[in-house]
Parts: C-alpha cells; sequence; structure tokens
C-alpha cells in the first residue's frame, strides 16, 4: 500500500497541475474520502505548512474540494454514534 504522505504529494502535484478529474479519480481509486487517517494526516500537515505558503494553499484547497466532495469527519462520527445510540435505545 502507498503511505498516506505520498498520496497527498500525488493529489498536490494533480492539484497544481488543474486537473481535477484526475484529483478525484485518485481519490476515488483509493477510497480517501472515507479514510479519516488520510484526512487527519491532511490536516496535520496543513497545521505545520508556513502560513501563506504555496503548499499550505494547494493542501487547503483539496482540504476544502474533499468537504465539498463528502461529508466531513465531524459529520461522519456523528452519524456513527447516532447510528450506535439508534441502535441502543431499539434493543
Amino acid at each position: 500500500e502507498i503511505p498516506l504522505i505520498d498520496q497527498v504529494h500525488r493529489l498536490m502535484q494533480l492539484w497544481k497541475s488543474g486537473e481535477l478529474i484526475k484529483v478525484d479519480d485518485y481519490l476515488d481509486s483509493r477510497a480517501l474520502l472515507r479514510n479519516n487517517t488520510f484526512h487527519q494526516v491532511l490536516q496535520a500537515l496543513i497545521e505545520l505548512a508556513d502560513t501563506g505558503s504555496e503548499e499550505r494553499s494547494i493542501l487547503e484547497s483539496i482540504s476544502n474540494h474533499l468537504k465539498t466532495r463528502g461529508v466531513s469527519v465531524d459529520d461522519r462520527q456523528k452519524e456513527l454514534f447516532r447510528q450506535v445510540s439508534d441502535s441502543k435505545e431499539n434493543e
């Protein structure tokens, strides 16, 4: 399996080249939208990148794109907890 950091770097290359279809294909082919660890690594890289740098700008753009493509990690966690609560109430 390709390390997450390498997948982030590949996404950055695709994003910088302006190939949104390839960005989406890459995200879909590796199921990165549903990968909580990927979202956490991306967020950590954003926080580590220098404010105003090209790297941070690209990472933030990718993060924003992910949010438009699917629900956020927080939303998924809330939904999971809601489902667990509902199933316990129905027991």
